[in-house]
């Protein structure tokens, strides 16, 4: 059933484990990227290839990191740099309250990255 889904059963042993991602753009707001198809597109290359050890490989969309790629062998983590557009900014500060990594700051009236 397997093979005629093209399906392949999990790996293990000494070669790269199943490639774990989260949703990313396609299903979270907060997903930054589309770590799904960048996760399919590394199991495409690299799943099950024969090596020294087990390595396990994780990629997230957005520093949430729901897939937990702190703990795995090899980790990707979507991350963004925020762009001022001084022309709209007004100083309100709302930036600031909705930019959960802490990246953006007030300085004498105005936003800093």
């Amino acid at each position: 059933m397997l093979a005629e889904s093209d399906l392949q059963p999990g790996s293990c042993g000494p070669r790269v484990r199943n490639i774990v991602a989260c949703g990313g753009n396609h299903y979270c707001q907060s997903g930054i990227t589309d770590s799904e198809d960048l996760g399919y597109a590394i199991d495409k290359y690299f799943f099950g290839r024969d090596l020294p050890g087990k390595i396990k490989i994780a990629v997230s969309g957005c520093p949430n990191s729901c897939s937990t790629p702190q703990v795995n062998d090899i980790g990707l983590v979507a991350k963004i740099k925020p762009e001022i557009n001084d022309e709209k900014c007004d100083g309100c500060g709302a930036c600031v309250e909705v930019c959960y990594g802490g990246a953006i700051t007030i300085v004498d009236g105005k936003p800093k990255v």
